[in-house]
């Protein structure tokens, strides 16, 4: 014998809607990061650390970065400004680090400057 139930369809008169509330555990480097994407796509977002001043050095690095991106200015980031990719954890490479602005750069629709470019801005011989 086979059993079979019929489809579930979706009633017109109701509405899908997404809910986004995001709640991040550690405001170490990386969580600070993942709060600043869902923070920016609109999400209300909770950050969460049992060391408030790690919490508060958080919100200042988001605040700084996001502004600084927002008024046009250049940033960079690399070993040489801090070797920590997150409360504790040691970036594994210059890479790492600016993989991840890069990430929040094109997030809030930044361009990425080219070596070439970065070098001209800078002022540094090929």
């Amino acid at each position: 014998m086979k059993l079979s139930r019929p489809a579930t369809k979706h009633p017109q008169h109701m509405k899908s809607e997404i809910v986004c509330n995001v709640a991040v555990i550690g405001a170490g480097t990386m969580g600070a990061g993942i709060a600043q994407v869902f923070a920016q796509s609109g999400c209300p977002v909770t950050l969460i650390d049992i060391d408030s001043a790690v919490l508060k050095k958080a919100q200042e690095r988001i605040k700084s970065s996001v502004n600084a991106m927002c008024q046009g200015a250049n940033i960079r980031t690399g070993l040489e400004d801090n070797i920590y990719y997150s409360k504790g954890v040691l970036a594994k490479s210059n890479a790492q680090l600016v993989e991840r602005m890069v990430r929040l750069a094109r997030e809030i629709g930044r361009e990425i400057a080219t070596v070439d470019e970065a070098r001209e801005m800078m002022g540094i011989a090929s």
